[in-house]
């Protein structure tokens, strides 16, 4: 038996870096751009004897509507008389609440300006865990401009208890979306958006 001479393979691997950014970056800038514009700061109140604005408490608010229409929480307006809303820029606008539902915590207001930037509307049915989620809102005693935080969607049809029995303002809230996305005391009523930039909570 003849063994023929050992032969050699030498095999060449590349290997690669694989880098997977949990959110490009450069799409939230593009979200925000836009957004921004439709973000309101809503603050709530009563007036005094002099009729000067005495400030309660606030949120957040979005343009859904070029004719002034804003949509915000009902938490946010809940037992108040006097709302006002307020741009980045500085434009401040005396609203009106034009309805309010204590079950979905939806509040609509409107001010008398025109050809504002309204956001794009999604739809939340076509949400999956695991989507990008973009909220922007106005913290309280941060200043006039929104702040822009990012997440995901964590999960779906969430229920919440809120409030309490004592006064009466207790309630459970159904079909919310749960996101990880930072949300400080004073962005209620402000957006939840998705990754083309749509109005999806």
């Amino acid at each position: 038996v003849v063994l023929p001479d050992p032969i050699t393979i030498t095999e060449t691997i590349k290997q690669t870096e694989l880098v997977m950014p949990r959110v490009d970056s450069s799409e939230i800038v593009s979200i925000a751009e836009l957004a921004t514009k439709t973000i309101v700061q809503i603050q709530v109140g009563t007036l005094d004897e002099n009729n000067e604005f005495i400030s309660m408490g606030g949120g957040s608010g979005v343009v859904i509507s070029n004719e002034g229409l804003i949509i915000t929480n009902h938490h946010v307006i809940e037992g108040v008389n006097e709302v006002r809303a307020i741009f980045e820029d500085g434009r401040l606008y005396e609203a009106t609440i034009i309805g309010s539902d204590k079950l979905t915590d939806i509040a609509l207001i409107k001010i008398s300006s025109s050809n504002l930037v309204s956001i794009g509307i999604g739809n939340s049915d076509n949400l999956v865990v695991g989507d990008l989620a973009v909220a922007i809102g106005h913290p309280l005693t941060l200043g006039a401009a929104p702040t822009v935080t990012t997440g995901v969607v964590s999960a779906l049809q969430r229920r919440l208890d809120v409030g309490n029995d004592f006064d009466g303002s207790a309630v459970t809230l159904f079909g919310l979306i749960q996101t990880d996305a930072p949300i400080t005391r004073g962005s209620s009523g402000g957006a939840l958006i998705n990754s083309n930039g749509e109005l999806i909570g």
